[in-house]
Parts: C-alpha cells; structure tokens; sequence
C-alpha cells in the first residue's frame, strides 16, 4: 500500500518569533510649528508568516523641557479628541496595514527634532505575547516673528543737509534671529548703510541708525530692510519704506540790522570773516553732533539693559 502524502499549511508550521515593525511612516508636515497640530500615519507591518492578533500601537509621552534641562509638566505631543493608542484586532501574514493619530504640538516646545518612542504589543495565534519598541522622528519648528517698534523719519529735509533715518526693533519669536543685519536702501548718498547685529537673541531690542544726503528737491524714497536666517535655514526680509519731502538748500536768515565795523569781533576784521557766518556754519554741526551723541547714548544704554537681562 501506498501512503496518502500529507500537505500541512506552511503558516500552521512557521517557527520562530512572529516579528511586528514599523517599516515607513509620514508626517502632515516636514517641519510642524508649535502650537499646530500633526498627522501622523504610521505602516504596521507582520513580517512573519503567520498572522498576529490584539495589537496595541502606543504612542509614549514625551515631556516639555526647560532652558535648564528640567521638565516643566505638560507634554510636547498631545493627542487630539482621543487616546495615546490604538488597537488592531488582526494583522495577516506578511501584511502591513496603515494607521493615523492626530497630535497637537505644544506651543511652548523647544524648536528640535524629537525621538517619538511608539511600543507595539501583540499575540500570537497560541496567545503568547510579544512587545516591540520603534522610534520616530518629529521635528518641531517654533515662530519667527520680528517686530519693527518704531521707525524715526522727520517731515522734511533740506539738499546737502545730513537726515537721520531709525528705527527700533526686537525679537518677539521664540527663537534667534541669525546673521541679523539692518540695511538702509534708495538711490541717493548715504553714509552708515548697513548695521550687522548677528544674532538677536529672543526677546532682545537693539537700534539702528544712518544717514541720508538729499540731491534734489521733491519727494525721496527708501527703505529699510531688515534681514535675517531662521531656524528653518531660510532668508527673511522684512521692508520699511519711507519717505522724506526734500526742499531747496537752506537759506542763511540775515542778522537784525547792518553791524556797525566796530561791533565787529577783532577775528572778524582780521580775517575777512563774520560772527554771521560762524553762527550759520558751526551752530547747525553742533547741533548735529549732539543729536549722534545722544543717539549713541541712547544705543549704548540699550544694549547694556540687554545684557542685563540676558545676565539675570
């Protein structure tokens, strides 16, 4: 006699530890702004081949951190209108199956790349139980936000006459303004053109000043352009236009009465000159100095109150 050959079902006699993994997952986002929500979907793949049953994907915790390194509650990863996890009831031989959760980031979260940990439980046709832990990698970006305080222009400006054109700015994001430079632009003579901060740091003020020859009269354009890289590596430009009336060169106003030649100063009858003309060249530089003093001053002090803080 002859015996019946017997086919069994390779699934039925697969050995070896039924394998669970995750073999790809997507985020809604490349980079996620805090305070924003996320999708992420998640490819759950059985590498075995037999199937699995009972799976709980869970997605752990991850703590907010502080400038010191110490938690300070709350999480950076929240789920949205659910729970942390999610179940599977069956994922077949060499199958993968695709799954999504929503998160919201928290708004307060350190612009980095987090390592999500996410732990797979699941059993076995004989109800024997496996656990696996998978990473993933959420990288949260946080808001760049320049605010232009105040810009100083004055109403009118005279040909040949030096304006002063300034302006006060800070950073009002969450992180640092790299390669930070103030740049003064239009089609006329200028001096003090460019002001490079470098970095400005969160929550720092810092003030920028140049100067402005007009050349002819009528209405004179520019603006001022602050530029800076972010935390995503990109440029930013952020314009100020302004605007001066320009008028004709300032007249010299006559002193009251002609001088007799004997009130005259003894310089001036020496040399030709006159009281006049010190008044009307030397006064307006003066004036002009003091006004730079009292900006740089006022710069000077602003950047010590800075460093203050940041000392603190």
């Amino acid at each position: 006699t002859c015996a019946l050959p017997i086919y069994l079902d390779p699934a039925s006699t697969a050995a070896g530890t039924p394998r669970v993994l995750i073999n790809k997952y997507t985020l809604s986002d490349e980079k996620i702004l805090a305070g924003n929500i996320v999708t992420l979907t998640l490819f759950i793949e059985n590498t075995h081949a037999r199937p699995v049953q009972n799976i709980k994907t869970s997605i752990s915790v991850i703590k907010v951190e502080g400038s010191d390194g110490t938690e300070t509650g709350g999480t950076v990863f929240s789920p949205v209108d659910g729970s942390n996890s999610f179940f599977i009831e069956q994922i077949p031989a060499r199958t993968t199956v695709e799954r999504s959760i929503d998160l919201l980031v928290d708004p307060n979260a350190t612009a980095k790349t987090y390592i999500v940990p996410i732990t797979i439980e699941y059993e076995d046709q004989k109800a024997n139980s496996y656990s696996v832990e998978e990473m993933v990698n959420i990288p949260v970006t946080q808001e760049c936000k320049l605010q232009i305080l105040s810009t100083e222009v004055p109403p009118t400006a005279f040909i040949g006459q030096p304006t002063f054109i300034g302006a006060e700015f800070v950073n009002v994001g969450k992180v640092a303004l790299n390669n930070f430079i103030v740049m003064l632009e239009g089609n006329f003579h200028k001096e003090q053109a460019s002001y490079f901060v470098g970095n400005l740091q969160i929550g720092a003020s810092d003030y920028y000043q140049g100067i402005v020859y007009p050349e002819k009269e009528g209405t004179l354009s520019g603006k001022l352009v602050f530029s800076y890289i972010d935390n995503n590596n990109r440029e930013v430009q952020v314009e100020e236009p302004f605007q001066l009336e320009v008028l004709g060169a300032r007249a010299m106003e006559p002193m009251p009465g002609d001088m007799p030649p004997e009130m005259m100063d003894p310089g001036a009858k020496a040399g030709g000159g006159s009281t006049k003309k010190i008044f009307f060249y030397v006064i307006p530089i003066v004036i002009l100095a003091a006004i730079a003093i009292f900006l740089w001053r006022r710069k000077k002090k602003k950047q010590m109150e800075d460093e203050e803080l940041l000392d603190a």
